[in-house]
């Protein structure tokens, strides 16, 4: 029997999660602003269309890999679908919250999770990023984009 790679799990994750994700934006209350002229929807569903593309087409690889038996990468455990189940969960939660917690300490708390969950245990890193990508991203939304987030 042909096992699952880790890289299949993964890539198969992200596009059922990015698929979920672009359902969510379409529906949207501003989902008539989603245009090629700009407004708040088009960069959240920009994003989600490339990336919902990138993890269909990377499963797909990970799968033709797999059926031709020349998969190589390391094979899935049952430990790699708990994890993926609970980053799922994760953001899941992190949709729910947003509203009530506000963009930045819902991102720091689920990169936190996140980088934890996949094994960091480096304090500084940890903290470093779960701090420094969300302030990133809000600087450029807020400072470069004039656009207000959550």
């Amino acid at each position: 029997m042909k096992r699952m790679t880790l890289g299949f799990i993964v890539a198969g994750s992200l596009f059922l999660i990015s698929v979920i994700w672009l359902r969510m934006v379409y529906l949207l209350p501003f989902k008539s602003t989603i245009s090629i002229f700009g407004g708040p929807g088009t960069y959240p569903f920009i994003v989600l269309c490339i990336m919902t593309g990138g993890s269909f087409i990377v499963t797909a690889g990970e799968l033709l890999k797999i059926l031709r038996g020349a998969s190589e990468g390391p094979q899935a455990k049952k430990n790699d679908f708990l994890r993926v189940g609970a980053l799922f969960a994760a953001s899941v939660g992190y949709v729910a919250v947003i509203e009530f917690a506000g963009y930045f300490l819902s991102t720091v708390l689920l990169l936190f999770f996140a980088l934890l969950l996949f094994g960091e245990r480096n304090k500084a890193v940890l903290a470093g990023a779960s701090i420094a990508f969300p302030a990133m991203i809000y600087a450029l939304f807020k400072m470069l984009l004039d656009i207000q987030l959550p």
